[in-house]
């Protein structure tokens, strides 16, 4: 009897240590494929084409009409862009992520070749982890940055510099890590 405790005293404390170390990773694009993959349709159903090639006004408005035809394909769920919409304007989105949850931001594609993330932790103490992700028009995804903010009562502005941005969707994943403490933040593309 004491052997079999003492193995699954062990096994149980395996399984802890192992999804301890697997759930501290930062997410990856993949969590944002979905959404991705229902952005460049709805870029692809205005028959817009390269991005880098518009006027800037025309821009603008192709990718507003990008998020409305979005919304529209996935109705009132968890991929609708409201907050979660990301426009290159310097104007910065602000929200909280609740323990144990994610968020995600999308971008139209990008006109320019070099993009800036800058995302800002201005309250909590959860550790986060950021992944920015690029998705072209064929769906090839490709990780360009990973960071995690620990665990700690502080703010702290992280700015992200995405090269071979040009006609690239870029998703902004983040998963707070904790159970009770949330992570409060900006972000801004430009």
């Amino acid at each position: 009897m004491k052997t079999f405790v003492k193995c699954s005293l062990s096994l149980v404390i395996c399984f802890f240590l192992f999804n301890t170390s697997v759930s501290a990773q930062t997410p990856s694009c993949n969590s944002s494929a979905a959404v991705v993959s229902k952005m460049w349709k709805a870029w692809n159903d205005l028959g817009v084409g390269n991005a880098s090639l518009l006027p800037n006004a025309t821009y603008v408005a192709r990718a507003a009409q990008a998020v409305n035809g979005w919304n529209s394909l996935v109705g009132n769920s968890w991929a609708t862009i409201g907050p979660r919409d990301l426009r290159f304007n310097n104007r910065s989105e602000s929200g909280i992520i609740m323990g144990q949850t994610n968020r995600t931001f999308i971008t139209p594609p990008a006109r320019n070749n070099t993009v800036t993330i800058t995302l800002r932790k201005t309250d909590g103490k959860a550790k986060t982890g950021v992944t920015i992700c690029t998705t072209d028009i064929n769906n090839n995804r490709r990780t360009v940055h990973s960071y995690t903010f620990n665990n700690g009562n502080y703010t702290r502005t992280k700015t992200f510099t995405i090269h071979n941005a040009r006609n690239k969707v870029i998703s902004i994943n983040m998963r707070n890590y904790s159970v009770g403490n949330k992570f409060r933040y900006t972000i801004s593309a430009r």
